[in-house]
């Protein structure tokens, strides 16, 4: 047997031992304006600089009612559980009281809606905080089946960032990110499949030698 055969079966059996694409990642440093998103209930304004290499954007708090960030989910696109949502916060005017429902997140798809509070405390006056929350099915109270559903058919996303009951707020948010969880897995199974096809090659191969 030679060697260039040996190449040939190692690649059949590690090109078959993954499937399924590997994380992705949807992040927003606003260095290009508000990159797809929209303010319901806040105007929004973008500034592009005053941190790191990008820019951020600024809602303003001057209606009654929950102020929400939204962004289309074809802008995020097709994703798998097991990843996170993560953005930085700031409280750019002054003020003492506090929202019970800043960060609560709500995602559409696939026929199916969750909805996640679970942040529970507000940005500071004057520095950013950073927040974070998993794509778990059941933290967003769904099966998996239906939380995977509405992931790969993502058609919004959208977040309340009221900081504190009344008007004339201003909230700054920077460095969004929806991370996918990897799907790729390992298929132990992949080279059983394929040995009865390598032992056929082999035995053509030796019958020459044998008779």
């Amino acid at each position: 047997m030679n060697k260039s055969f040996l190449k040939t079966i190692s690649i059949v059996i590690f090109s078959g031992s993954m499937v399924g694409p590997a994380a992705a990642a949807v992040i927003s440093d606003f260095s290009s304006g508000a990159e797809g998103f929209t303010a319901n209930g806040f105007d929004l304004t973008h500034f592009s600089s005053g941190r790191g290499t990008g820019g951020y954007i600024e809602v303003f708090d001057s209606r009654w009612g929950n102020g929400v960030l939204q962004l289309d989910g074809a802008t995020i696109g097709s994703l798998a559980p097991g990843g996170s949502i993560s953005f930085d916060a700031m409280v750019t005017s002054s003020h003492n009281s506090t929202h019970r429902r800043f960060g609560e997140m709500t995602l559409r798809g696939g026929g199916f809606s969750a909805t996640l509070d679970n942040i529970h405390s507000v940005p500071p006056n004057g520095s950013w905080e950073h927040f974070s929350v998993d794509l778990d099915a059941a933290s967003w109270g769904l099966s998996e089946v239906n939380f995977s559903s509405l992931l790969s058919n993502l058609s919004s996303f959208s977040m309340i960032l009221e900081t504190k009951n009344g008007l004339n707020e201003r909230v700054a948010f920077d460095n969004f990110a929806f991370e996918s969880g990897n799907t790729s897995v390992p298929v132990p199974g992949a080279a059983v499949l394929i040995a009865p096809a390598l032992a056929t090659l082999l035995l053509r191969r030796r019958r020459p030698a044998m008779a």
